[in-house]
């Protein structure tokens, strides 16, 4: 993101921290994405994210701040049923493989996690739409030794991610220049890049 862009950024107003966090999903690059807020910002979040016809799985609330997955539902759906998704989670002791099955389990760790600082659960990366070969490399170099750093640290196809990197920044952009700019959030969530 260009440095102009991001020191104009209040990130005290929902709808830049929405755009800022939630861009590549909200342009249909990215399957899922993270949305951490206030706690006080949450039903106008939830009115947000289903403007943009996307789902919300909250992760976690607590101190304040609430922690949630924003995602492309049938996106999701599709990437977690690949083979190497599924062996992936097996793996991780996932007993119940639906969506719904997938994120409940993954609520459960993340705020054990959060609340004990515990084993984080590294299968949301999975639940992110990372690549499966750089949630591994994450897992089996302790979160070092990776060739590219951006959206997630990558292990494997540095290019190929650096060039999605560089589409998410541009998209993201795109839409909070359009927002500083004086347009309704609703129009610039209702259309997609990709």
């Amino acid at each position: 993101m260009s440095r102009d862009v991001y020191d104009s950024i209040d990130f005290g107003m929902l709808n830049v921290t929405f755009l800022y966090q939630c861009g590549p999903v909200l342009a249909g690059l990215k399957i899922s994405n993270l949305l951490i807020i206030q706690e006080k910002q949450l039903s106008q979040a939830l009115s947000l994210i289903t403007g943009a016809k996307l789902q919300a799985f909250m992760l976690n609330n607590s101190g304040g701040k609430v922690t949630i997955l924003v995602y492309d539902k049938a996106k999701l759906e599709v990437y977690l049923k690949q083979k190497e998704c599924i062996t992936f989670l097996k793996n991780y002791g996932h007993k119940n493989l639906s969506l719904n099955g997938i994120l409940f389990e993954i609520g459960l760790r993340y705020r054990v996690y959060m609340r004990d600082k515990s084993q984080f659960p590294d299968e949301l990366g999975i639940v992110l739409g990372y690549p499966i070969l750089d949630v591994r490399g994450y897992i089996d170099n302790n979160g070092k030794n990776f060739i590219l750093n951006g959206y997630w640290k990558v292990y494997s196809n540095a290019e190929t991610t650096k060039d999605l990197f560089n589409k998410f920044d541009e998209a993201t952009e795109m839409m909070i220049r359009r927002l500083l700019k004086g347009d309704c959030i609703k129009s610039i969530i209702s259309k997609k890049v990709a």
